[in-house]
């Protein structure tokens, strides 16, 4: 099953499921474009911004380098939220719920949300956190040396 979400004058009923659905795509160069808005500033943050300041800040260079990754996230998420917004024209959580899929699951058999299918998360995280635990000691190692001068 899939989800997808029209534009409010496909909503109307100003206009069909195929003419929505078109104004939906983005183009190449639309996609290339928000990708480069979204990387470009984290690519000078962090190999032009962040070796050009941390030699004159009091901070560790570990931690001006996590807060300016920090800024460029929320540069990210600022992105994302306006092309949210442009697309939706709001920015209710309702909507945005909606176009991130953020729904409960739902039941394969009767099509009904239900919040209990959470419960199959539970042993995929118990499975991921004891593989982790188990072979950290062996995992660490090759890593650490691939790493050493």
């Amino acid at each position: 099953m899939t989800t997808s979400v029209l534009p409010l004058p496909a909503i109307q009923g100003t206009m069909n499921r195929t003419q929505a659905e078109q104004l939906d795509q983005y183009s190449l160069w639309q996609i290339l474009g928000i990708w480069g808005l979204v990387t470009l500033p984290m690519v000078l943050l962090a190999w032009v911004i962040a070796p050009a300041i941390i030699p004159h800040i009091p901070l560790p260079a570990g931690i001006t380098y996590w807060l300016l990754m920090i800024a460029g996230m929320a540069w990210q998420f600022v992105v994302a939220l306006v092309i949210i917004y442009r697309e939706l024209g709001t920015l209710r959580w309702s909507a945005i719920r909606q176009r991130v899929w953020l729904q409960t699951p739902r039941d394969p058999a009767t099509d009904k949300p239900s919040a209990k299918l959470y419960w199959w998360v539970l042993p995929s995280l118990f499975f991921n956190a004891l593989v982790g635990w188990v072979l950290i000691g062996y995992l660490d190692a090759p890593w650490a040396g691939c790493f050493l001068l």
